[in-house]
């Protein structure tokens, strides 16, 4: 049984480090969108701020856990939305840092509705530990046995309807960087939708279910 176990826990290990470079994955994402789409920055009138944290297999050695601090609010002034999102991301002897300044023109429609386009820029930092891996054949040619480091700029781009009870947003991440041409240390171009609608239950109490798809 324990054998079995571990076999589990290591094709487990070996699933979510091979798609080490993909963008971080949260349960509670609503709590966040601006993480992934700038352009709902200062969708509400209040400073909205989030800060969530993810462990996972705790009490490993080197288990994956990920923190993000994300703040936004709309400024007047500027007709539209600032937000700050910063993503700090360990798995294994991988580290994984992400510091995003974003802003959202607001385009009214109505009253009770309006259509949002946002940017967000900031810097993207990567570095594993090679020295630290073991493989079976040390002498791969594909292995990396050093220490490596990448900072490189990264950009967003987003576009949101928000209404009374309905809320939609497309948006692209590390637009610069294409599949193709990404590596373990260049996080591809993601693709986002995310979906909400509102449901008044009570005076006091709103039923808001939501979906988010990512390619």
């Amino acid at each position: 049984m324990k054998k079995y176990l571990f076999l589990v826990f290591l094709l487990s290990a070996f699933a979510l480090s091979a798609s080490a470079q993909n963008d971080i994955q949260f349960s509670n994402y609503m709590f966040s969108e601006i993480t992934y789409n700038p352009a709902m920055a200062g969708n509400s009138s209040t400073l909205d701020a989030a800060l969530l944290t993810r462990m996972q297999w705790t009490g490993f050695d080197q288990a994956p856990r990920t923190q993000l601090l994300s703040l936004h609010k709309y400024v007047s002034k500027a007709s539209g939305g600032v937000g700050l999102s910063i993503i700090n991301d360990k798995l294994g002897y991988e580290h994984y840092l992400n510091a995003k300044l974003m802003y959202a023109y607001q385009l009214r429609l109505s009253e009770k509705s309006k259509l949002s386009f946002g940017l967000a820029f900031g810097i993207l930092n990567k570095s594993l530990k090679g020295s630290e891996l073991i493989y079976d054949d040390m002498t791969d040619q594909n292995g990396i046995y050093a220490n490596t480091t990448a900072t490189k700029p990264d950009f967003d781009f987003g576009i949101g309807f928000n209404s009374e009870k309905f809320t939609i947003g497309i948006s692209i991440s590390h637009i610069e960087q294409s599949l193709k041409n990404s590596t373990i240390m260049k996080v591809p171009r993601h693709y986002y939708l995310i979906a909400k609608y509102k449901i008044k239950a009570s005076e006091k109490i709103n039923i808001i279910p939501s979906v988010k798809v990512r390619s």
